[in-house]
């Protein structure tokens, strides 16, 4: 066996900051923990960070979704509300924690990108504002850099699931993606 096929995949590593205002429990964002691929069914770049979990086991999560340009320098997206629009951005932030998920989906804003695939590499600055039923976030300041692709372990199949969404508007909810992640 050469060593090539020893190599382990590189996992993906680097920074992202955010100031959080007007929100109650966060006022800045600091990531521990990243994503960046393409998710090919979609024709999207899915890039996140998550934050380490603080005293109370709780965390936050910054996700955006960025349209497959290939490489772009410098480029800037609008940041819209419907994720599937072609040509421009998707974001959220959310709060969570061992019995809670809250995402606050963005309304408006703006990223922009520096995206080498070659080198696996991806530099963002952005800000939004988010809302979650009628409570309003907005990210400012917001910088990622990632190295190395995330290689997807994931699944694709159709389940079920019944969610209490108290305090979010009363109607059909569809995952379309979701995480297991050890402790």
């Amino acid at each position: 066996m050469n060593s090539s096929s020893k190599a382990k995949s590189k996992a993906t590593s680097g920074t992202a900051s955010a100031i959080v205002e007007r929100d109650d429990d966060y006022k800045s964002f600091e990531g521990a923990r990243f994503f960046f691929y393409l998710d090919e069914k979609i024709n999207k770049w899915y890039i996140s960070a998550g934050s380490a979990n603080d005293e109370q086991g709780n965390n936050q999560i910054i996700v955006l979704l960025l349209p497959d340009d290939g490489n772009v320098e410098g480029k800037t997206y609008d940041i819209v509300s419907d994720p599937e629009k072609p040509g421009a951005a998707y974001a959220f932030w959310a709060k969570a924690g061992h019995s809670f998920y809250q995402p606050y989906s963005a309304t408006g804003g703006s990223v922009t990108v520096t995206l080498n695939k070659n080198l696996q590499t991806v530099e963002l600055t952005f800000e939004f504002d988010a809302e979650h039923a009628s409570a309003h976030v907005s990210l400012t300041q917001g910088k990622m850099q990632l190295e190395g692709f995330t290689r997807e372990r994931k699944t694709r199949t159709s389940s079920s699931m019944k969610c209490d969404l108290s305090q979010s508007i009363n109607g059909p909810y569809q995952s379309t993606e979701t995480a297991l992640r050890k402790r």
